[in-house]
């Protein structure tokens, strides 16, 4: 019979044959007896769960394991993971893992975000988890995210929304995994639908030139006039305050969304100079556009723009197009780029304002007199 006792590096064997005893010092420098000895050392009685190290470039490549093989986190070392087992077992078996739900108001009360409509799509994607709100993180893997992902393609749901579930589930796994409950993202692994391609069409000029001559009777055709020539988005043009309008200096102040687009600076084409003109002598109230006496919600104007739409045999487009049909007018009247791209209040100003030198409001006013010209 052989015994295994003493350092790592360095293990004696005893030998016990018919009560006669020689001792023999077995030096080893991490031979397969030390391996062997390693292994015996470490091994756990059955029923205690287990640590094993998991494949890949992790952070946290060992997994604990309870005996019910139930994942209680994920360490960066053995030592810490056979810690947090015997801590199990301290606390009689039980391990409190924060629920989905917890991980995500986590997020939400924590997460600087830059805009509402940003916070707004997590907040949508988080209703298409609701089969998950009660179940512990640790729990959660890439084929449960996949199944709220393939119930929203059932229900209709396109790739916006897929990809915003994917985003908000990201964003829950790497909350999760900086505690160590989960080794990865998994969200990283789910299939989305096919991305659609991009709606370029707008409203041709035709289209646009019969809703300009109905204009002067129809409120609606009005507004429809004002989203095109100003090219900003429906909701701007919509909570646009009467005191950022300057009719005498022709421009107003609107925008949001983003940083760049946020209190812009907007020149008015003379072409809907008198429509301006018109709902700033003939409206009363804080904002711009007032129809009957009240701000116009977009939801209500979405109505309008469909019975307009149809009134004017237009193209069955979306309001937003009317912001992209005016860049194209402005674009084919040959307005300077970076004025347009000032105008639209696009993102990649941060990159194009190296290059756009001298005043910015003067700067847009002249590239509009220059295509009025």
């Amino acid at each position: 019979m052989a015994l295994f006792f003493g350092e790592l590096d360095k293990i004696h064997v005893i030998f016990v044959d018919n009560g006669f005893f020689d001792q023999f010092l077995i030096e080893l420098q991490y031979t397969h007896l030390v391996r062997l000895y390693r292994r015996l050392k470490m091994r756990k009685p059955n029923g205690d769960g287990s640590v094993y190290k998991m494949k890949g470039r992790l952070r946290n490549p060992w997994r604990v394991v309870t005996p019910k093989r139930k994942t209680i986190g994920y360490c960066p070392t053995r030592s810490e993971a056979e810690f947090l087992l015997a801590e199990y077992h301290n606390n009689n078996g039980k391990f409190e893992s924060p629920t989905v739900e917890q991980i995500y108001n986590y997020f939400i009360r924590n997460k600087k975000f830059k805009t509402k409509s940003t916070k707004d799509g997590y907040t949508s994607a988080w209703s298409y988890f609701e089969d998950y709100w009660s179940e512990e993180i640790a729990e959660l893997k890439t084929r449960h995210v996949q199944d709220v992902i393939n119930e929203a393609i059932d229900n209709g749901k396109g790739f916006a929304t897929c990809r915003n579930i994917k985003l908000l589930a990201s964003q829950l796994f790497k909350i999760a995994q900086s505690d160590d409950y989960v080794a990865k993202d998994y969200s990283k692994f789910v299939t989305l639908p096919d991305k659609p391609e991009p709606d370029n069409r707008t409203f041709t000029v035709e289209e646009v030139e019969r809703v300009f001559k109905g204009a002067e009777k129809d409120i609606w055709a009005k507004i429809f006039v004002l989203l095109v020539y100003t090219a900003m988005r429906p909701s701007e043009l919509l909570n646009t305050k009467r005191k950022n309008v300057n009719l005498e200096e022709r421009y107003l102040i609107a925008g949001s969304k983003t940083e760049a687009g946020r209190n812009r600076y907007i020149p008015i084409y003379s072409k809907i100079y008198p429509i301006i003109e018109w709902f700033m002598k003939n409206t009363k109230g804080d904002n711009l556009i007032i129809v009957n006496g009240s701000i116009v919600r977009y939801r209500y104007y979405l109505d309008k723009h469909s019975e307009l739409v149809e009134r004017y045999n237009l193209q069955e487009l979306s309001p937003h197009k009317c912001r992209k049909t005016g860049a194209t007018i402005y674009q084919n009247l040959g307005m300077n780029p970076l004025a347009l791209q000032r105008m639209l209040g696009h993102q990649s100003f941060e990159t194009t304002d190296r290059y756009y030198t001298g005043n910015v409001s003067e700067s847009l006013s002249i590239a509009m007199k220059n295509i009025e010209s």
